[in-house]
């Protein structure tokens, strides 16, 4: 009986015949699994199917002890019934699995109160000649197929699994799970979630090299108007990935005009990108929308551009007809030609923009990446060619605080001053002051910050400065400028920031507080979407220091819908980490948004996989609370054995 017990253990690493036998169970229907192709001995794929014959044989060895069931004898020869359909090997196996299950189930009634035998992983793996590490990323990924098939989108689960065995190099496996999740896409009466489902499958399947399957996959899909929206969606990302022979098979059999042009783009791009000018062309021409042949030309530009070939690029730009997308280009144009150290010819195209705003944006934009390289010179002499007003103060803020960053304090607060509008000016004085206190200058930084004239600007830079200095260690600036606040909201978000600071450099007791002052100066604030900021990063603060119920509380009393559920998702990953799985989880489901709770669930799964040891993951993951949960963690542990 023992034996038996061990069986239902070894049966979880048989991988894709666990999923088979559970896609039947879900009323999947009999599910074809290629498991024919045996590779030379060595391989891995050899070591599977050894363990794969291992545990037809313990059963057939179980079913024929029974003399409940005499007349289960289906397994009376493996290697023959190993030639036989993949349908049939399943539906041989069930019935002596299903007898297996109910000996299983009498035996754990008769041991009931009784200390159970515990076999190591290491035993196990022994017995079946694997690793212990690659027996047990087998088991993990072998219960993920499970949930998986039990999920609401199993297609979409199983391709994650599926990635995951092709990383391992198991590509026999991976291949077998995206077959059958290409069945599971396929949604009657629905053809268009089934174009969608199924174009994420053939994604996976060109992703992974089987080609074919993914023809036939398409081929599949049997409402025409479907078949042609999941093959354009294929081709266009074929395409983009430079696999231009894949695109090109899939467009000649689209007959749509609208969704063939809609692949041409893609494919005049990619052309353009890994081929050649003149071959991009060619299939821009073959665009009959006017509309997408102006994208074809712009994106071949583009590419062009990104290679340097600014003469072909300016070539495509000439058959454009629209001239917004006309000056578009070229402004893009002109950045990249002055990003490979032609300025002057950058400047050039530029010229050639009809649209005033467009070319001083341009112009802002090509200032701020030189600022951010380092060279100022050139940055500020771009920004003298700047018309607008808005445009050249935006360009000279980027350049100040560039400067400042680099401790060129007095060449900032030059910079600074050329800043034309009074605002942007005072808010890139703000900066600065930040910059400062950053590297440790605290004392120079509030000097900046005193000759901002806006309450509102000051108390945001002197907030700043607060924290840099705490930061830094310079505790003593910190607080001194804490007193230079007279913003309620800015003075309460300051000593929150000052609180999460301290408790991580280790002073708990301050850091409290530091909180608790948070929450007085709050008190006196009156506008909700201020102490909505404020209750949020309490929140999280206070779920740093491991004390759910308040974060929990604070949370619950935000107003606006958005804050909450924001907050919420930082609550849950923060919980998460410190171990808080119960407070984590109630996080999760208390967000609103659906988009937002599916990434908030995913990110506890993940920040939870990163503290549990891979022996205890399997029992752990039973304790999520949705299967989509549990196959991300089960996956996130698999990839760190």
């Amino acid at each position: 009986m023992n034996d038996s017990h061990q069986l239902k253990k070894w049966l979880t690493p048989a991988g894709i015949l666990l999923v088979i036998l559970c896609g039947l169970y879900l009323g999947a229907g009999a599910i074809s699994v290629n498991l024919d192709q045996e590779r030379e001995a060595g391989t891995e794929r050899s070591v599977q199917r050894n363990v794969f014959k291992s545990l037809l044989r313990s059963v057939d060895h179980l079913v024929r002890s029974s003399k409940k069931n005499p007349s289960e004898d289906a397994l009376d020869d493996v290697e023959s019934l190993e030639k036989s359909s993949p349908a049939s090997r399943v539906q041989s196996y069930q019935a002596a699995l299903d007898h297996l299950a109910k000996k299983q189930l009498k035996q754990d009634k008769t041991a009931k109160g009784a200390a159970k035998k515990k076999t190591s992983t290491a035993k196990l793996a022994k017995t079946f000649q694997l690793k212990p590490q690659d027996y047990l990323r087998g088991e993990l990924l072998a219960e993920a197929c499970q949930m998986a098939m039990r999920s609401e989108e199993p297609w979409r689960n199983l391709i994650q699994v599926s990635s995951e065995y092709s990383r391992n190099s198991d590509l026999d496996v991976a291949r077998d799970l995206l077959l059958v999740a290409e069945r599971l896409a396929v949604y009657p009466g629905d053809p268009e979630r089934t174009s969608t489902a199924v174009a994420e499958v053939v994604k996976a399947m060109l992703s992974q090299r089987h080609e074919e399957d993914a023809y036939k996959a398409l081929q599949n899909i049997s409402i025409a108007t479907a078949r042609e929206s999941a093959m354009s969606t294929v081709a266009s990302w074929a395409a983009r990935q430079g696999r231009l022979r894949t695109a090109r098979n899939l467009a000649s059999s689209i007959t749509t005009t609208t969704v063939k042009d809609t692949v041409l783009v893609a494919m005049a791009e990619s052309e353009a990108a890994y081929e050649n000018y003149t071959r991009a062309m060619h299939t821009a021409t073959r665009i009959e929308s006017e509309d997408l042949s102006n994208n074809a030309y712009r994106r071949i530009a583009l590419k062009r551009a990104a290679v340097l070939d600014f003469a072909s690029a300016e070539r495509a730009v000439s058959y454009i007809n629209n001239n917004d997308i006309r000056d578009a280009t070229l402004g893009s144009i002109a950045k990249q030609r002055a990003r490979s150290g032609d300025l002057e010819g950058g400047l050039g195209i530029i010229t050639g923009i009809n649209d005033p705003m467009l070319a001083d944006a341009c112009l802002r934009i090509l200032a701020d990446e030189l600022a951010k390289e380092g060279r100022f010179t050139t940055s500020y002499y771009v920004t003298t060619r700047i018309s607008d007003e808005l445009e050249k103060s935006m360009a000279l803020e980027k350049l100040t605080v560039a400067q400042a960053g680099v401790g060129d304090l007095m060449g900032a607060l030059v910079r600074a001053d050329a800043i034309p509008m009074e605002g942007i000016r005072e808010r890139a004085l703000r900066s600065v002051s930040a910059v400062t206190a950053k590297l440790g200058a605290a004392g120079r930084a509030r000097n900046v910050a005193v000759s901002i004239c806006s309450n509102e600007e000051r108390a945001r830079a002197y907030r700043n400065i607060a924290t840099a200095a705490a930061e830094n260690g310079d505790h003593t600036s910190a607080f001194n400028t804490l007193q230079e606040i007279d913003e309620p909201d800015e003075k309460a978000l300051a000593l929150v920031e000052l609180a999460r600071t301290t408790q991580n450099q280790g002073d708990k007791r301050r850091a409290l507080e530091l909180l608790e002052g948070a929450g007085r100066e709050a008190q006196q604030l009156t506008s909700s979407g201020d102490i909505d900021s404020i209750r949020a990063n309490m929140a999280v603060a206070y779920a740093e220091r491991s004390d759910s119920g308040k974060s929990m509380v604070l949370v619950r009393k935000i107003e606006d819908q958005t804050v909450r559920d924001e907050t919420f998702r930082n609550l849950a990953k923060t919980l998460a980490v410190n171990h808080d799985v119960q407070s984590a989880q109630a996080s999760v489901f208390s967000i609103s948004s659906e988009p937002l709770r599916r990434s908030a669930a995913d990110n506890v799964a993940k920040a939870l996989a990163k503290s549990v040891k891979p022996e205890k993951a399997l029992k752990y993951s039973r304790s999520l609370s949705t299967g989509r949960q549990r196959i991300v963690f089960l996956l996130e542990v698999a990839r760190r054995i």
